[in-house]
């Protein structure tokens, strides 16, 4: 039970990590997007 619990919660961790991974380059390339159309 405990073993399942602890399992399903680095489950959970992982997925928010990557959550947030892809928040983070969806913000690089905007960023990057407005940069390059400021630039040009």
């Amino acid at each position: 039970m405990k073993a399942a619990l602890h399992a399903q919660l680095l489950e959970i961790q992982q997925q928010i990590a990557a959550l947030r991974q892809r928040y983070a380059d969806a913000r690089r390339v905007r960023a990057m997007a407005s940069f390059g159309w400021c630039a040009a």
